[in-house]
């Protein structure tokens, strides 16, 4: 025996099912890209400082080291 034909679309109630399900918790990602950044910048910060700054020679170095 057959089924009569029901007027519910079946695609339409799928895709009412599938709204009403509870949603798949996401990790945060937010805390990861922040640390990222924080560790970026100082990176950058210390490279920038160990090539802009001149090397510190210590008094003994300075005095053996003749005068121009």
């Amino acid at each position: 025996m057959s089924k009569p034909d029901s007027p519910v679309d079946r695609v339409a109630l799928g895709r009412a099912r599938a709204l009403l399900k509870a949603p798949v918790p996401r990790e945060p990602t937010l805390a990861a890209v922040a640390a990222a950044a924080f560790f970026a910048i100082t990176a950058l910060s210390l490279a920038m400082v160990v090539i802009v700054l001149p090397p510190v020679l210590s008094p003994a170095q300075a005095a053996a080291k003749p005068a121009d």
